[in-house]
């Protein structure tokens, strides 16, 4: 399967959880559209694309994580999603997606914490990128977290190593890598990653 076709279970309102495999691309419009028994979702890796309403009206929902894979986010994808309280947006680069999260008197903006990449809250507050910049509460996920994938292990490590023989990207607003935040990938990034598995110690950010 590598898509889920507009409203494929819209409606379905007894659906409690749900695993979208990693073969899956796309997300139609509406494809689940009002389960309000819906608490949580991980979107995988693999989804590039998220269709309009794809879970408007999912009151029962609590906890969302978007991947940095997601390149497009259609109109209202998680409107009247009232019940939320946690949103991981995993971006490098955080995207404009101004109707997302529309709901009566703006209630998500107030009580749910958006979570993001270091970095990324300073470059959505002073641009103004819509609509996270609209969240009262906004929290930096570990800098040892380099891959972006909402854990922290030896994929981390296999990141920073590949940095360092590779070297650098042009015109990077952060360099994830750099964990430690020295203005070197090295070593010594490498051991606060290992220093953040052991002990839980993450490095100021």
């Amino acid at each position: 399967m590598t898509s889920i076709g507009d409203g494929a279970f819209y409606d379905f309102y007894a659906l409690k959880l749900v695993t979208i495999p990693n073969s899956v691309t796309s997300i139609g419009q509406s494809a689940f559209g009002r389960c309000s028994s819906l608490t949580s979702v991980t979107i995988p890796n693999s989804v590039t694309s998220i269709g309009d309403r794809a879970f408007s009206g999912c009151t029962g929902l609590t906890s969302v994580t978007v991947p940095n894979s997601v390149t497009s986010i259609g109109d209202y994808a998680f409107s009247e999603c009232s019940g939320l309280t946690s949103i991981k947006y995993l971006c490098r680069t955080p995207r404009a997606f101004p109707d997302l999260f529309y709901c009566y008197n703006d209630i998500i903006y107030e009580k749910a914490t958006l979570y993001v990449p270091k970095g990324c809250s300073v470059i959505i507050k002073n641009q103004q990128i819509e609509p996270w910049n609209k969240f009262r509460n906004i929290e930096e996920l570990p800098a040892t977290d380099v891959n972006i994938d909402d854990a922290v292990n030896t994929a981390d490590v296999v990141a920073v190593y590949t940095r360092i023989i590779d070297g650098s990207e042009e015109d990077e607003e952060i360099v994830f890598e750099d964990v430690n935040n020295d203005g070197n990938v090295n070593t010594a990034d490498v051991v606060a990653i290992y220093d953040y598995i052991i002990n839980g110690n993450d490095t100021d950010q």
